[in-house]
């Protein structure tokens, strides 16, 4: 009801600088509503979505947890002595995110998906909002996104091709570009390291290609690497899949709730305070 009378809400805040909508104010604003088991009714329609959703974002949660102990265990509790030592830049190539020309963003769809920075981050993969047409560094599906910029070192998962602005790096295996699992989990475990360059920049966190580049780190055999990419490809193609699922059924609560509502708008209910 109240994202649908937004402006409504809007209009009747006040204030010099910054619109303010008090408490007064808003107790005594006067709202269409429907009858009240009518209002149940839509509740039920739109509770038996959040329901499903709920459950799709728990399974993706622990899908994830499983990836994560699966990767703790085989690399790190039972690490090989005749493993190689090196730094990042060794196993993994870095991608340092451009941002394109500011007059080329766009949210109607025009060119490709444009993630700027960790606050288009969500549980594994960005929400889409921003496209540009003059695209200049890209990401392919599935490499692992790392945030440079404040807040530094948030670890997200690309779901589809896309530009990435200088608030972002993607980070790809450099023998086996497909070994996106692997990455993903290794980047995730790493977080803590990146987590120091938080403070680094003058006045916000940064991290630096360089800084990339001297991580220390474990490089496992090809073997193992093939084993644990194999098992966790299919946790994380399931929670590719549930997000998939969840988009679809965030539009569809959106879409609905509009009609819902908009129904019961040409309606002659009585007006009462919300």
């Amino acid at each position: 009801l109240l994202k649908n009378n937004v402006d409504y809400l809007i209009s009747q805040g006040e204030g010099t600088t910054f619109g303010e909508l008090s408490k007064s104010t808003l107790k005594e604003l006067k709202f269409k509503l429907p009858p009240l088991e009518e209002q149940k009714e839509i509740a039920e329609i739109l509770s038996s979505l959040d329901d499903k959703i709920d459950l799709l974002h728990r399974q993706n949660k622990t899908l994830e947890e499983m990836a994560q102990t699966l990767f703790r265990q085989w690399f790190i509790e039972e690490a090989q002595d005749h493993w190689d030592e090196g730094n990042l830049e060794d196993e993994f190539k870095i991608n340092m995110g451009q941002s394109p020309p500011g007059e080329s963003y766009n949210e109607i769809c025009n060119g490709v998906v444009f993630f700027q920075g960790s606050a288009e981050f969500s549980f594994r993969f960005p929400t889409q909002r921003l496209y540009t047409s003059e695209p200049r560094k890209t990401a392919e599906k599935f490499d692992t996104l790392i945030s440079v910029r404040a807040p530094v070192g948030e670890i997200n998962m690309v779901i589809d091709f896309c530009c990435i602005g200088r608030g972002l790096a993607s980070i790809v295996n450099k023998t086996q570009p497909n070994r996106k699992s692997y990455t993903y989990h290794k980047m995730k475990y790493l977080s803590k390291e990146f987590n120091i360059y938080q403070d680094s920049g003058t006045v916000f966190g940064s991290l630096t290609r360089n800084n990339f580049n001297f991580i220390k780190t474990v490089i496992p055999d090809e073997k193992a690497i093939a084993n644990f990419e194999e098992m966790a490809s299919k946790f994380d193609y399931k929670i590719y899949m549930n997000s998939l699922e969840i988009n679809l059924l965030n539009k569809f609560k959106e879409k609905s709730l509009n009609q819902l509502i908009n129904i019961g708008l040409t309606r002659d209910f009585r007006k009462e305070p919300y």
